[in-house]
């Protein structure tokens, strides 16, 4: 149980954000539950509403205030919030590819660097970033969001061999194809202008079919991740994504942590420091 377990989550108006605040809140930790628009947002069952846009820098700090003042600790960060962008390469607009990155790149680290002062002081917590399969695999049309994906997970690497002294640890969770209603809410070009591109964006960007796996699917996922005390940094979430780290080698978690302690010279930092935050 998470009871009293303080866990701040962005994009919490619907798909996996809303379930993950539902399920969390259920298990009796204290949910800020991040929303764009809290006017249009949904009434969501025992958790704390948060004005939270990701691309303001002034909510972000009125967000992390007030998290701080009312429960003085942050045990959990969940970075959550996403948008997606459909189209190839030629066509898709250089404002929405930035738009894009704003939301699910700099929107991520913006958070979490308001976040990391309170959990040094306190030598403790976890920073989890929903990112996406398209982290590591990018397919055609998907590539403005696949990009930003990987810049997540790059950072969630990076941070993660930055902030482990003081017990903090960072993860990088990739649901694949659940029908969370990201592709349905996503830019795409229109018909008339998606020339030879046309038969490639109607086969590859059709709607999840019935098997597809639902938001709850990828909470109760992401939930088992967070459960997880083995250390790693990446986790899939179902056989595809099991799949792709098998092809990807993306499951020697441990091999690969050697490697960047060897080869950066820096493993006397990677150590926790007890009862030290250097706040």
């Amino acid at each position: 149980m998470r009871r009293d377990e303080v866990i701040c989550i962005s994009g919490c108006s619907s798909g996996i954000g809303r379930s993950l605040a539902e399920r969390l809140a259920a298990q009796g930790a204290k949910v800020y539950a991040g929303m764009h628009d809290l006017k249009s947002a949904p009434r969501l069952t025992g958790v704390e509403p948060l004005q939270l846009d990701v691309t303001r820098p002034q909510q972000i700090r009125a967000a992390l205030a007030m998290i701080e003042r009312q429960s003085g600790r942050l045990d959990t960060l969940i970075n959550n919030a996403g948008i997606n962008a459909i189209g190839p390469w030629e066509i898709v607009p250089a404002e929405v590819v930035r738009r894009v990155f704003e939301v699910n790149f700099f929107g991520a680290v913006e958070l979490t660097r308001a976040a990391l002062p309170l959990m040094r002081r306190q030598l403790a917590g976890t920073i989890a970033m929903i990112s996406s399969l398209s982290a590591h695999v990018a397919l055609p049309t998907g590539g403005a969001y696949a990009a930003s994906k990987f810049a997540v997970d790059a950072f969630a690497e990076s941070l993660s061999y930055e902030v482990r002294r003081w017990n903090i640890r960072v993860m990088s969770i990739s649901p694949g194809g659940y029908a969370t209603g990201l592709d349905s809410r996503a830019w795409r070009p229109t018909a008339d202008s998606c020339g030879p591109y046309a038969p490639l964006l109607e086969t590859l960007h059709a709607p999840p079919g019935a098997g597809a796996g639902t938001a709850q699917d990828a909470a109760e996922g992401i939930i088992a991740a967070l459960d997880d005390r083995s250390g790693r940094l990446r986790y899939p979430l179902d056989e595809t994504g099991g799949e792709v780290f098998r092809t990807l080698g993306l499951e020697q978690e441990f091999p690969r942590q050697a490697l960047i302690r060897r080869v950066s010279g820096l493993a006397w930092w990677f150590d926790p420091r007890e009862g030290q935050s250097d706040a």
